[in-house]
Parts: structure tokens; C-alpha cells; sequence
């Protein structure tokens, strides 16, 4: 593990910040600031990820939609989509 980091190691805001943090009572070290600043980080891009994997969806099924109004879709019935699905999977039905 390398040199500990401290105030003097940081930008002058920085050292402010985490100054008044550890005044505050919030927190008592210079680590426990930082932590909870990476848990944030962290936590702020977990929701980013699931935001870009909604819009994603979202188009998806949008797009899908689209093909659908404009008559590109597959006509089947339940049974010819079950046949594909045990085909697919090397299953047997009973009675098939």
C-alpha cells in the first residue's frame, strides 16, 4: 500500500470541503469522506448505467412498435411458436 494521503495532498477546495465535513461530525476522517465520495460515485454511475439500459429498452420496443404499425411482423399461432421454441431447445412435445 502506498503513502497515505492527507489535507496537504489535496487542492486547496478540496482540503476545505473535507475539512468542514470532518467539523460537521459527519464524518471523522479524511478517509470516511473519501469513501463515502467513491460510494457516491459509484451509486451516480449504477444509475446512469440503468438510465442508458432504459432508453435502450425503450427504443427497442419502440422500434419494435414501429415495425409492427408498418405490417413487419411474423404471423404465427401458439402452437407453430411452441414447435420453434422445443426445435430450437431439441425438445419433444407430447402428441408432436
Amino acid at each position: 500500500m502506498g503513502t497515505p494521503i492527507t489535507l496537504d495532498d489535496l487542492p486547496e477546495d478540496l482540503a476545505r470541503f473535507v475539512e468542514a465535513q470532518i467539523a460537521s461530525g459527519r464524518f471523522t476522517t479524511l478517509e470516511d469522506v473519501l469513501r463515502a465520495c467513491v460510494h457516491a460515485l459509484e451509486h451516480q454511475n449504477a444509475g446512469s448505467a440503468r438510465r442508458d439500459a432504459n432508453e435502450n429498452l425503450r427504443r427497442l420496443v419502440e422500434d419494435d412498435f414501429k415495425a409492427f404499425d408498418r405490417g413487419d411482423c411474423i404471423e404465427t399461432t401458439p402452437d407453430e411458436l411452441m414447435d420453434g421454441i422445443e426445435a430450437e431447445l431439441g425438445l419433444r412435445r407430447e402428441g408432436g
